[in-house]
């Protein structure tokens, strides 16, 4: 599903651990923040400061297409190719 929202240059906020690979993804993808689980006070503020900025909501959009496309269905084919020595 997140792959999803990245290719449709959607913000993302994930709920998740710090240490974790989705909190570290967010961050290294620059597509969105990342809350710690049981703060649903931060989650609220978080959205409600991104509905009052459209510009950061289309940067994180942009940013998520970016990062996304890594993952993208050719992208990985030719890298299976490569690996194998096929291209």
């Amino acid at each position: 599903k997140l792959l999803g929202l990245l290719a449709q240059s959607k913000a993302v906020i994930t709920v998740a651990d710090p240490e974790s690979e989705l909190a570290a993804a967010a961050t290294e993808g620059g597509f969105g923040l990342n809350i710690p689980p049981a703060r649903p006070q931060e989650v609220a503020l978080v959205l409600d400061s991104l509905a009052q900025d459209p510009a950061r909501l289309a940067a994180y959009g942009a940013a998520g297409n970016i990062y996304g496309q890594q993952f993208g269905k050719t992208h990985g084919f030719e890298s299976c190719l490569k690996e194998l020595g096929a291209l």
